[in-house]
């Protein structure tokens, strides 16, 4: 995983005491930089990811996320892992899914000082294998694995101005490497559990530089870096009432992710220099779905969603930096060192508030070789208007998708054996205005209108 943060300060978000001669305030900003320049090379975790927003694979997308209840193939190791004890044979399944934002931001002033950030667009890869186990165990036990990842540029975290207008559930949740196993056991008639392992990354990290400021040298510098994994889990449970009806409840943990870079520089003509940098990079929220699947026709299926998802529990996206310098070298005596500046950094709260959603599709199999489907969502925000300095857009948004899957080849016994899945959706969101409570607010009132498009393909095997 690489990446990069870029931290800025705004004015009058930092506090600072500060004394002794413009030599020692010099050595100071350099030792600052460096430690700055340092940070700023060195790899982060990322944050979010689509799959949380638009579902794993082209078909989940096509149903606008409403498959807890109902997955077909190796997908079911993500959307619900106690579908894997129903899993008739091996399935395999790799896609492609292409995020397009087309959101527009209007503000009243500032668009020169503190110009408006738009989302990228994004390329992502989907790999998942499940299988169910043969032997004693066979109808009873599946195990599989998912991967997603970004294949069109660098994993990373981005903290932009706060007073800069941006769409941070968009951008600055972004996408990142995640890895996944899943086990999914039959326990009665009718009764299915599962749980997925998700494994993340948390990265800790030290660095030391010895420099003078006055020879303009750097002596000798140490970068330790360490990345540690962590795990979140999803639990699935899923109950057949009828041959035709099923419901599902999935649990997933808030997938976040810790960093912590402390940096100290040793001044030889001043004293020691510490910048630490960490925080929280939230991926996806706790979250917990309550799905349905309905079949009253043979060749047609129903689907339903209701999900609640922890918010509230959203950190700054920016990080916390503190910066302290001391005089211990001019002191000459440790003990007796005195502070000469400190900064810190102070977080925004992001008033993020949880948010109930509701999703639903259908699937029709047109075909012996053809299946359309066609997915609706409504998703409340989270954020509250940008009333304040911080420039956090966001609203209510609703989406409408549309998809196929089409059999390419068929087993022996008649089943299908190669499939193709298309699905596309568009998350619409109407135009939101907030004006500023402050007079002096150097952006003013913004709003925020657009669509975000999203597209994917993937072929699913069956042996």
């Amino acid at each position: 995983m690489s990446g990069w943060l870029g931290v800025r300060a705004a004015p009058g978000q930092q506090r600072a005491v500060g004394r002794g001669g413009a030599c020692w305030q010099g050595a100071l900003r350099f030792g600052a930089c460096l430690c700055l320049g340092l940070a700023l090379g060195v790899a982060l975790p990322a944050a979010a990811d689509t799959a949380h927003l638009r579902g794993f694979g082209p078909r989940a997308l096509a149903l606008a996320g409403s498959t807890e209840a109902e997955s077909v193939g190796a997908d079911v190791v993500y959307e619900n892992p106690a579908q894997l004890a129903g899993l008739p044979t091996l399935q395999a399944g790799l896609g492609a899914m292409v995020t397009l934002p087309a959101y527009r931001v209007e503000q009243l002033r500032g668009a020169e000082a503190f110009p408006a950030l738009r989302p990228q667009s994004r390329v992502l890869g989907q790999l998942a294998v499940a299988s169910p186990l043969q032997g004693v165990l066979g109808g009873r036990l599946g195990v599989g694995g998912f991967l997603h990842l970004p294949v069109d540029g660098a994993t990373r975290v981005l903290s932009h101005e706060p007073r800069r207008p941006q769409l941070p559930l968009v951008e600055a949740l972004d996408d990142r490497l995640l890895l996944g196993l899943g086990v999914g056991a039959r326990l009665l008639p009718g009764l299915e559990v599962g749980v997925t392992a998700q494994l993340l990354a948390s990265l800790q990290g030290q660095t030391t530089v010895d420099l003078s400021a006055l020879r303009g040298e750097i002596d000798e510098q140490v970068l330790e870096v360490d990345l540690w994994s962590r795990v979140t889990f999803a639990v699935g449970v899923r109950y057949a009432l009828r041959h035709d009806l099923r419901l599902a409840l999935v649990v997933r943990q808030a997938s976040e992710v810790p960093y912590h870079l402390p940096l100290r520089a040793d001044v030889a003509e001043l004293g020691q220099v510490h910048y630490r940098v960490s925080g929280v990079g939230m991926g996806a929220p706790w979250t917990a779905a309550l799905a349905g699947r309905w079949a009253p026709r043979e060749r047609l299926m129903l689907l339903a969603s209701v999900r609640y998802e922890r918010w509230s529990a959203m950190p700054p996206l920016g990080p916390s930096v503190v910066v302290t310098a001391d005089d211990a070298a001019l002191a000459g005596d440790p003990s007796a060192a005195k502070a000469l500046a400190q900064m810190a950094s102070v977080p925004v709260a992001m008033g993020a508030k949880d948010i109930v959603q509701v999703r639903a599709g259908g699937e029709w199999q047109a075909l012996r070789w053809l299946t359309l489907r066609a997915g609706a969502g409504i998703r409340p925000t989270p954020l509250p208007r940008a009333t304040g300095t911080a420039k956090y857009l966001d609203g209510p948004s609703v989406t409408a998708a549309l998809g196929a899957g089409l059999v390419l080849w068929r087993l022996p016994a008649g089943a299908p054996g190669l499939l193709l899945d298309v699905g596309a959706s568009v998350a619409h969101l109407p135009r939101r205005t907030a004006l500023s409570r402050a007079s002096d607010d150097p952006v003013g009132g913004t709003s925020v209108e657009g669509q975000g498009w999203t597209l994917a393909a993937g072929l699913r095997h069956a042996l």
